[in-house]
């Protein structure tokens, strides 16, 4: 991967206004995006041209004429996070709550693919979207978010179950339990339409938990779901483990 540029859905929602603009608003941010993934590749090359010297000498270094890494043939992720708060603000519904939040969902992240596979052969660069699962980047944008889109975000803004921080679900995650076989399904189905390798969060919130209700939910996750991978996340900072 050469870069990663991180799309806010939400404030994509909030500027919108309306469903008949929200497209094309949203197909706006992803070409400016798109933009900073060509800059991010040149700017690499330019790394690479100094071969065994400066910052990414190793990476540079050539066997066989070849380099190890090679910036321009590199993957160049378009990121999107709160995708679950984008959609509650469009249509008053949660990414679980109806099929139309759903739907609405697929639309957005198909848009977002169609618009990477057009400039990607444009430009000469392959970028694919993925969900950004880092926290860190959901919260700052939701902080960013209350004070710039106030009323707006107040409505969607989530808390962090730990410190209260305001913030947005991150990547394309719901707010379901995600241990429901429903929940799992549905985030593999959005999983499954990007191109960008993504893991199904498990929120592990007691350590009370059995190992059968661990390997219940992994057979359950990986025969009955298109789940490719997923990563257990622990709930709670202190949790003893001992027992599992």
């Amino acid at each position: 991967v050469g870069g990663v540029v991180t799309l806010n859905l939400p404030r994509v929602a909030y500027e919108s206004k309306r469903v008949e603009t929200l497209f094309g608003i949203l197909a706006a941010h992803a070409r400016v995006a798109f933009a900073a993934l060509v800059e991010k590749r040149n700017f690499l090359e330019r790394l690479f041209a100094f071969g065994g010297v400066g910052p990414l000498a190793a990476l540079a270094f050539r066997y066989r004429s070849r380099a190890y890494a090679d910036p321009h043939h590199a993957r160049y992720v378009l990121g999107v996070t709160g995708l679950n708060e984008c959609v509650q603000h469009m249509s008053g519904e949660e990414l679980h709550g109806s099929p139309a939040a759903k739907e609405c969902a697929h639309a957005l992240l198909q848009l977002l693919c169609d618009e990477a596979e057009t400039f990607s052969a444009q430009e000469q660069i392959r970028i694919v979207v993925g969900g950004d699962a880092s926290a860190a980047c959901a919260k700052r944008f939701a902080r960013i978010d209350l004070q710039q889109h106030s009323d707006a975000a107040r409505s969607v803004i989530k808390r962090d179950a730990i410190t209260r921080d305001a913030t947005y679900t991150p990547g394309v995650c719901t707010t379901r339990r995600i241990h429901s076989i429903d929940g799992i399904d549905l985030e593999c189905q959005l999983h499954t339409q990007m191109d960008a390798a993504a893991t199904t969060p498990i929120a592990i919130e007691s350590s009370d938990m059995t190992l059968a209700t661990i390997e219940a939910i992994i057979e359950d996750a990986l025969t009955r779901t298109k789940c490719r991978a997923m990563r257990f996340v622990c709930g709670r900072e202190q949790m003893d483990f001992q027992n599992l």
